[in-house]
């Protein structure tokens, strides 16, 4: 009690009650991070290297079905993105398509997965030239699967969204590399630096 007074000052103006509930807040702020722009809360498990890659199907920017199986015989680029023409997501799509060749030659598929329709996909290859798979996963199944669909926080602000992310996936379906600090405007070259280490 004595403690508690000194504390908020001998003149009082604040009761018990209101220093507990001062107390209160502060500590499940920090504990639900309430008060920390740009973090993202996990929804689900995060995969880990060495994890078998869920099995997905969806619909291409072609309106053709697709499944991770039909990728079987070779390795693949899965790579998440939050937004078909933003800055950010159209320099890493102009990225992975001046390096499909390349990525090709050393046996990689790409893949890419955002929450946007089959008719934005279509605009988005349209408008940039892109040429490899894109698939619309409106449900977010496939960004919920693969642990990348999570509750962000921004100034305040809480939303979901995708969480930039990379899978590589061998031709057993196991991923064997993942990356989460994606260097947009040069991701086919990260990818290469990274293949040529294994």
């Amino acid at each position: 009690m004595r403690f508690a007074f000194f504390i908020v000052g001998k003149e009082g103006k604040l009761s018990i009650f209101c220093f507990v509930f001062v107390l209160l807040f502060v500590f499940f702020s920090l504990i639900l991070r309430l008060d920390l722009p740009n973090v993202a809360f996990e929804k689900g498990s995060m995969l880990k290297i060495g994890d078998k890659a869920p099995l997905f199907e969806g619909v291409t920017q072609s309106g053709e079905s697709v499944k991770l199986e039909n990728f079987r015989s070779h390795k693949v680029v899965l790579y998440f993105y939050p937004k078909d023409n933003t800055s950010g997501c159209t320099l890493e799509a102009k990225s992975l398509r001046d390096g499909k060749a390349q990525l090709a030659e050393m046996g990689f598929e790409i893949v890419g997965v955002s929450p946007d329709s089959v008719k934005s996909h279509q605009n988005f290859c349209a408008k940039h030239e892109l040429n490899f798979t894109l698939v619309a996963d409106t449900d977010k199944s496939i960004a919920e699967a693969y642990g990348v669909w999570k509750e962000k926080s921004m100034y305040g602000r809480k939303y979901m969204g995708i969480v930039r992310t990379t899978f590589i996936i061998d031709e057993e379906g196991v991923i064997v590399h993942i990356f989460d600090k994606v260097n947009t405007a040069n991701h086919y070259q990260q990818i290469i630096d990274w293949a040529k280490t294994k």
